[in-house]
């Protein structure tokens, strides 16, 4: 592989990880803000501020769901990209009469 090819993978890696990041971190200020509100809402014993916590759990679930897409799709995209990297090199390791080389 050449320079251009590894400094395009390696981009897009640092991309990955960037975004997979900014999610946790939002993952992790709305866990935070959703402990608080359930913190305030067990003191003030307010029936419709727990159903918007209640209500609000969703995000953080679809977040989570989000993370864990991004993940296995990473994991099998690695998986064939190894996969196939393995067949072509298995390739040149036949010469032009069919023979493996020794």
């Amino acid at each position: 592989m050449n320079i251009q090819g590894e400094r395009h993978i390696f981009k897009r890696f640092d991309k990955e990880m960037q975004y997979l990041h900014d999610l946790v971190v939002q993952m992790g200020g709305l866990a935070v803000s959703q402990l608080e509100d359930a913190l305030d809402t067990l003191k003030t014993e307010n029936p419709e501020k727990a159903y918007e916590v209640i209500s609000n759990d969703r995000k953080l679930n679809d977040l989570d769901l989000q993370a864990d897409d991004e993940i296995i799709l990473r994991n099998l995209r690695d998986e064939y990209i190894k996969e196939f990297d393995s067949s072509l090199r298995n390739e040149a390791r036949v010469d032009s009469n069919g023979e493996e080389d020794q």
